[in-house]
């Protein structure tokens, strides 16, 4: 393996590493929470967030994106039976 794609890889598991670290951190957070503990600011603000994710992906049902998922799934369905 060259120096440049080992310094890469290695850069990619650093940066993976960090990713999970920050992970753990916020579900460790989450863990030991309280719904009672997140302000009435944070609760309205999570809420508005929640419905705008549910928005953006009713939104892309009819996207290429999706109908290129829904044909892969469904050519796969075909060829196990």
């Amino acid at each position: 393996m060259s120096a440049e794609r080992r310094l890469t890889t290695e850069s990619q598991v650093c940066q993976t590493w960090r990713l999970m670290t920050i992970a753990r951190q916020l579900a460790a957070f989450v863990a030991r929470s309280s719904w009672e503990e997140v302000s009435t600011e944070a609760r309205r603000a999570l809420k508005l967030r929640v419905l705008d994710s549910l928005g953006c992906a009713l939104g892309a049902l009819d996207g290429e994106p999706i109908a290129s998922v829904r044909a892969q799934v469904e050519a796969a369905g075909r060829s196990a039976r």
